[in-house]
């Protein structure tokens, strides 16, 4: 997956009015060093035992390949490296590291030399960091001096799965009910102005042509699959956290193959998922029947957790559509 949708603008700088960031360049290689070695008893204590960084013998010419690997990660997205300076650029004073991470959505490791944290510059840059990396970047979760951080509040979006015609004339259990489900959840989603996304597989059924009761709006996230997963192989992610969107509410086709599968895989994306209980369906087979089914997959689901991410079911009347 990766670290940030394409469409993102990483921000090229920032501005305090006690410093700047900016994006760390080979062309820092001498003031970086120096601040780093002028500060190495600091920086060791901080990130020694982890990055093994900086050691006691760091030269130019390694620092200069250091800084060439940053400013390659920073064009190649994968990580960014800022360099923290005086307003006027005259002075480097630390620097900031954006990372993908692992326990949120990103890692974000920050230092100031021994002179700027004798200023209480250090306090400063940290107050100021995680004020920027909720409101200039689209992460939902982040990790700032050691705490888990939430990133700015996130809109849900309504997710429809394989709302198909070719799949309703099938008969799936429940089918009328399931549709004045399906219909009062993109009502309730229309008035508060939430996203609304439809999945289709044309896989298995070519025409892929969405239930006519169900109408899409040119505004409308539309996401063609050709698997379980809504996720894989498709845009569907990247659509969604370039609205910062965290919360997924869920419905449609069928209980036991795509809602189940996207479910789980949204929340192993770090999404909250409200699976809604009577918004879905499926068929029976042998010796099962549809019903039991569907009241299985709402009960194995309704606390299931992966990672950052969780699923909880809900009956159509608590669905909530505000921002959080």
């Amino acid at each position: 997956m990766p670290f940030l949708p394409a469409t993102f603008q990483v921000p090229p700088e920032a501005r305090h009015p006690r410093f700047r960031l900016r994006p760390l360049a080979e062309a820092d290689a001498e003031r970086d060093l120096a601040a780093v070695l002028g500060s190495r008893d600091r920086l060791w204590a901080r990130f020694g035992a982890a990055w093994g960084w900086p050691p006691a013998d760091l030269s130019l010419a390694r620092n200069r390949l250091d800084l060439a690997w940053h400013a390659k990660e920073f064009l190649r997205r994968s990580s960014f490296a800022y360099t923290v300076v005086d307003p006027g650029d005259r002075q480097t004073l630390g620097c900031v590291y954006v990372d993908p991470g692992e326990t949120a959505d990103a890692e974000v490791a920050f230092w100031v030399t021994q002179a700027a944290a004798d200023q209480g510059l250090e306090a400063d840059l940290e107050a100021f960091l995680e004020t920027w990396l909720r409101e200039a970047w689209p992460f939902r979760t982040f990790r700032l001096g050691g705490r888990h951080l939430e990133g700015r509040p996130t809109v849900p979006a309504l997710v429809l799965i394989d709302v198909q015609r070719s799949l309703l004339d099938e008969g799936p259990w429940n089918r009328e009910g399931l549709l004045d489900a399906l219909g009062r959840l993109l009502a309730g989603a229309r008035a508060a102005g939430a996203p609304v996304v439809f999945v289709r597989d044309t896989r298995v059924r070519p025409d892929g042509a969405l239930d006519g009761s169900l109408a899409v709006l040119p505004e409308d996230g539309q996401v063609i699959k050709d698997a379980c997963d809504a996720f894989l192989d498709t845009d569907l992610d990247a659509w969604l956290r370039a609205r910062r969107i965290g919360r997924l509410v869920i419905g449609g086709l069928q209980s036991d193959y795509c809602i189940d599968t996207t479910c789980r895989r949204a929340a192993s994306l770090g999404y909250r998922v409200d699976l809604v209980a009577e918004a879905h369906s499926t068929f029976g087979h042998g010796a099962l029947e549809a019903a039991a089914i569907v009241a299985h997959h709402n009960h194995v689901l309704r606390a299931f957790k992966a990672g950052r991410g969780a699923v909880r079911v809900l009956p159509l009347a608590r669905v909530d559509w505000s921002e959080g």
